[in-house]
């Protein structure tokens, strides 16, 4: 069923590419032949091909920002979560009044539901943070499981419940937040790290490193950064923890953060870019692609996972509880 909901969103997805393909430049960006049909073996296709075969259940898990977290606390030695302050299915809930100046508000479900405060301040608009306008956005996200989702296949998105996260603030001194370490681990192997600086600023770029931090002439999808990045003190026990992360994956993205010595969990991506990554030069799209082949193992983790959702919960300054799950 889940095969036949992912090809029958295919005409869906070319509607929307073709209306896309109006705006001004946009074919400047994609390459007109890896659009809709990937290269046999490339990245592209073993993410387009996971997307059709793969274990939805296990996916939504990994995908839904709230339930990974368990995930994390299991296998993340050396990681730690972000403080989290409040969850709910009712953003009347929010305890405003009790949050400290600085926190972050996150749909569960899916990229870009995102709002940043600091010191009172929503750090996208440079607004004060209106309590009641957030809760009217957070109601927004909740009314919607991840339309884009239906256009692209990924049914894992579809299938987590959304919730509402309140958790802690992180950030560096200059920008509004820290560098995102974003690690390819092909077979447990993080092979690549793509270095993202400047998040939700203007000044947003990044850069892509090998294994063992050597800067690589590849850009996958996002503005090369103004400056190079200096290896961090903690890169070595980053790429541990992402191995460990992934093991049982064919591919998986891990994102970390290092703020001093302290590494944080961001989160897990199993398709990125829903198999339509530009990667610029091309051949780097074979040469991930290959190396996701480049064993006989595929997605050999099983996990019982928890279906359950929590009540009205807040925790300030400690960690929730998520539900159990263990290796069988």
């Amino acid at each position: 069923m889940g095969n036949l909901l992912a090809y029958g969103c295919f005409p869906g997805l070319v509607i929307l590419i073709l209306l896309f393909s109006c705006r001004k430049g946009f074919f400047k960006r994609v390459p007109r032949p890896l659009i809709l049909f990937p290269k046999p073996g490339s990245f592209n296709w073993y993410v387009r091909r996971r997307i059709r075969t793969g274990n939805i259940e296990f996916y939504s898990f990994l995908a839904d920002k709230y339930r990974v977290r368990d995930y994390i606390a299991e296998r993340g030695r050396g990681v730690r979560l972000s403080t989290l302050y409040h969850v709910t299915k009712d953003p009347e809930t929010i305890p405003f009044d009790k949050l400290p100046p600085s926190y972050v508000i996150k749909a569960n479900n899916g990229s870009g539901r995102l709002i940043i405060v600091r010191e009172g301040i929503d750090g996208l608009s440079g607004k004060p943070a209106e309590p009641e306008k957030i809760r009217k956005t957070c109601r927004r996200w909740l009314r919607k499981r991840n339309i884009t989702s239906l256009f692209t296949g990924e049914l894992h998105y579809r299938r987590i419940a959304p919730l509402i996260i309140v958790e802690e603030f992180l950030s560096e001194q200059e920008s509004l937040c820290p560098k995102d370490y974003k690690f390819y681990v092909f077979h447990g192997k993080p092979l690549f790290v793509e270095v993202h600086s400047g998040r939700y600023e203007k000044n947003h770029g990044c850069r892509i490193y090998d294994e063992n931090f050597r800067e690589l002439d590849l850009l996958i999808g996002d503005p090369i950064s103004r400056k190079r990045d200096l290896k961090p003190d903690c890169f070595e026990e980053m790429k541990e923890i992402a191995s460990s992360l992934a093991q049982g994956l064919d591919f998986v993205r891990i994102d970390l953060y290092c703020l001093g010595e302290t590494i944080y969990f961001g989160e897990c991506t199993l398709t990125p870019a829903a198999g339509f990554a530009r990667f610029v030069p091309q051949r780097y799209d074979m040469l991930f692609g290959a190396l996701w082949e480049n064993n006989t193992t595929r997605d050999n983790t099983k996990l019982t996972l928890s279906s359950s959702y929590p009540e009205e919960s807040f925790l300030y300054c400690l960690d929730l509880p998520v539900g159990g799950i263990s290796r069988l």
